[in-house]
C-alpha cells in the first residue's frame, strides 16, 4: 500500500505531543516533555465485522484516508473508508489544554445496505522511556483499562466504557496480544513484564445502514498509579464532547 509521511499531523499541549500519520496511526506520543521520551512502540485500531474472517486494521490495506484539522483548531480528523467492508471510520484526535490526556474518538459508520455488528479492537505496545526492556503492563479490572509503567512514568489506556475483552501478552512470542487479536477474540491475562503488549475489544451491537457506533479511547500519563487512574476517571467523567469544546 502507498505510505504517506511519517508525521502528517500533530496534537498536543505544553506537556504532551502526539504524532499521527496520514491514516490516523499514532506513531509517537511524548510525555512529560514534547520532545522526550516517546512512549509508543506501536498502537493500532481495527475492526472485526461479524461473519467475516479476521481483523482489518485501519493502518492496513483496503482503506483510503483523508485528514484535516477541524477549522482553526488543533483537533485532527481522519476519515478512513473501506468500500469492501461498507465502512467509514472517522477518527477525532486531540489533547485538551492543561491535561496529560490524549483523546481519540472513533465513529464507525455503516455505509452499506445491510445491518452489521462488529468488534472494535485497540492494540498497544508501549515502549516507555523509549525502551523495550523493563516495562510492566497490567489489566486494571476495577478501572476497566490497561496500565503500564517503567520507573516513574505511568500510562493508562481505557475506553469511554469497559471493554468486552482484553489481553496482556509478552512480545514477540506466539501468545502476544497482537497475535491473539487477529481473530477478534481476546483471551485475558493479568500482567506481563519486559517487552509487552496489550489489546482491548468492544462490541458494537447492531449497526443499521446509515447509522454509526462510536468509542472514545483515553490515554493518560502520570508519575504514579493513583494519579494515572484518577486522570482516566476524570477524563471519562468529563467526556470527549466536553473536553473537545475546551481544545
Amino acid at each position: 500500500m502507498p505510505h504517506g509521511p511519517l508525521v502528517s499531523a500533530i496534537v498536543g499541549n505544553g506537556r504532551m505531543l502526539g504524532n499521527l500519520k496520514h491514516n490516523g496511526e499514532l506513531t509517537q506520543l511524548y510525555w512529560p516533555h514534547i520532545d522526550y521520551p516517546n512512549l509508543v512502540g506501536r498502537i493500532a485500531a481495527g475492526v472485526h465485522v461479524w461473519g467475516r474472517e479476521g481483523v482489518v486494521w485501519l493502518d492496513g490495506d483496503g482503506w483510503t484516508h483523508q485528514q484535516r484539522y477541524a477549522g482553526n483548531s488543533p483537533i485532527v480528523e481522519t476519515r478512513s473508508e473501506n468500500v469492501g467492508l461498507d465502512l467509514t471510520v472517522v477518527q477525532t484526535s486531540f489533547v485538551p489544554p492543561g491535561q496529560d490526556t490524549l483523546i481519540r474518538r472513533f465513529r464507525v459508520h455503516n455505509t452499506g445496505t445491510h445491518g452489521i455488528s462488529l468488534t472494535f479492537l485497540y492494540y498497544l505496545a508501549l515502549h516507555i522511556g523509549e525502551s523495550t526492556r523493563y516495562n510492566t503492563m497490567l489489566w486494571e479490572p476495577e478501572a476497566g483499562c490497561m496500565a503500564a509503567y517503567r520507573r516513574d512514568i505511568w500510562v493508562a489506556v481505557g475506553g469511554s466504557r469497559s471493554p468486552k475483552g482484553y489481553r496482556v501478552g509478552p512480545r514477540p512470542y506466539d501468545h502476544s496480544a497482537w497475535n491473539d487479536a487477529q481473530d477478534g477474540w481476546l483471551s485475558g491475562g493479568v500482567m506481563e513484564m519486559n517487552d509487552v503488549d496489550g489489546a482491548m475489544a468492544w462490541e458494537s451491537g447492531p449497526i443499521e445502514p446509515g447509522n454509526a457506533w462510536q468509542i472514545t479511547i483515553f490515554t493518560c500519563c502520570s508519575r504514579n498509579r493513583s494519579g494515572v487512574l484518577a486522570s482516566l476517571a476524570a477524563a471519562r467523567g468529563q467526556g470527549a464532547g466536553n473536553l473537545k469544546k475546551t481544545t
